[in-house]
């Protein structure tokens, strides 16, 4: 199951991505730096106030928040 992904940069860009649901975090960065250019090194990826952590899968955290029906929004620090 494919869910969408709103990101948005400290520089106000925003970009969408539709990623399958249990995608690991360290792919989904791969991923951003495909379309932004911005090493997945110097990515930070922030859900809720938390950084996400690269070994754990993105339903990991639409389960503890049950939004997987919903858009994902995350703030990329870099």
């Amino acid at each position: 199951m494919e869910i969408s992904i709103i990101i948005k940069t400290n520089n106000k860009q925003i970009y969408r991505l539709k990623v399958e649901k249990n995608i690991y975090v360290y792919k989904l960065k791969h991923k951003i730096s495909e379309i932004t250019g911005i090493n997945e090194s110097k990515q930070s990826l922030i859900y809720e106030g938390k950084e996400l952590i690269d070994e754990k899968k993105i339903d990991f955290y639409g389960k503890l928040n049950k939004i997987l029906k919903q858009d994902f929004v995350l703030k990329l620090k870099f």
